[in-house]
């Protein structure tokens, strides 16, 4: 069993991780993909190139 401070510490790393991976995936793998010359509409096709 994890004390509340540590699973304090952990939920907000885990945040602060996806929210930069959301921020990732939305503005720097899309703009790879325009400098490769990749067309991309939607964030399925920016995952799946």
């Amino acid at each position: 069993m994890l004390k509340p401070e540590t699973r304090a510490i952990l939920d907000a790393y885990l945040k602060r991780f996806s929210s930069m991976q959301d921020f990732m995936g939305a503005k720097i793998f899309a703009l790879l993909l325009e400098i490769a010359g990749i067309n991309n509409n939607t964030m399925s096709e920016i995952l799946y190139y």
